[in-house]
């Protein structure tokens, strides 16, 4: 996983709208490698959010016929609290965030937020469109990831497994 976040993140500092190599390379990174990752341990991640593993959805995407200025994996429940790996518009970055359409206050003192650098923004620019201010209004807690220092595969594991956990509590107590 850590080198296809790697890659996701050195694509996306070749970003255009029209199909080009690396927009297309881009595409199926954000649509099949990492939902596949992902997927690979889905059961345990659906037992963590407290949802049978059908209704746990992975999905990927990055535009239609034009691509987006700014890809996504989303992992959601059905509930309102979802999660979702945003990349910069530079590539620079990336984050896995809790999001929510309208996010409320997150219990900071819960025991879980102790064991990872948690933040409650994401900082997606410089975009250029519209839905870069729409994905990180969604944002309320997120971990970090740097191109050329994300974490190693076991612990990008561990960071998927805690915000499925924490989607659990999210969505069957606080604002969900």
């Amino acid at each position: 996983m850590r080198e296809i976040l790697e890659e996701a993140l050195y694509l996306q500092q070749h970003w255009c709208p029209t199909n080009t190599p690396e927009t297309e390379r881009r595409g199926f990174v954000v649509r099949h490698s990492l939902p596949h990752w992902l997927r690979t341990f889905g059961g345990t991640l659906a037992e963590e959010a407290g949802v049978p593993r059908r209704q746990l959805k992975i999905t990927g995407t990055d535009g239609q016929n034009h691509r987006a200025e700014l890809p996504r994996v989303l992992l959601a429940t059905g509930h309102d609290w979802y999660a979702a790996y945003l990349f910069s518009a530079r590539g620079d970055r990336a984050y896995l965030a809790l999001c929510h359409p309208a996010p409320p206050a997150v219990p900071e003192a819960h025991p879980l937020l102790a064991t990872r650098p948690w933040q409650t923004t994401a900082d997606l620019s410089p975009y250029r469109s519209r839905l870069g201010r729409t994905y990180e209004a969604t944002v309320a807690l997120a971990l970090e990831y740097h191109r050329g220092s994300v974490p190693e595969t076991d612990t990008l594991a561990a960071d998927a497994v805690l915000t499925a956990a924490l989607l659990r509590i999210l969505n069957c107590g606080v604002g969900g």
